[in-house]
């Protein structure tokens, strides 16, 4: 597993780029919040892509039933096993952590 930083300027590219490769993913998207504790978003459910939004910075999540938006994301890493993409991990300015963790569908296991 390999893990990189993202930096700011590669954002809207790379989940642009990640959008064409989503096809039969799932994703569960885990909050893990000091003040809160770890909650479940989402668990499991079909992912729709993601999107940059610079006029309100802030990274949304598109899944088949909620639409899940981090705002001011500060710290975005990713965690890829033979070239797909198993984790995005986000920290936002509140230094909460946000683990989105993709299932892809078409790579079953034998």
């Amino acid at each position: 597993m390999a893990t990189r930083k993202l930096n700011p300027s590669e954002w809207t590219q790379y989940f642009n780029q990640i959008n064409k490769s989503i096809n039969h993913s799932l994703v569960t998207i885990e909050i893990l919040s000091p003040d809160l504790g770890d909650q479940i978003e989402v668990r499991w459910q079909l992912l729709q892509g993601f999107s940059i939004d610079h006029k309100e910075n802030s990274l949304i999540v598109f899944t088949e039933n909620l639409n899940h938006r981090i705002s001011e994301p500060k710290d975005i890493y990713i965690n890829e096993t033979e070239g797909n993409v198993t984790t995005i991990e986000i920290t936002d300015k509140d230094d909460i952590k946000q683990l989105i963790r993709l299932q892809d569908l078409s790579r079953k296991v034998a």
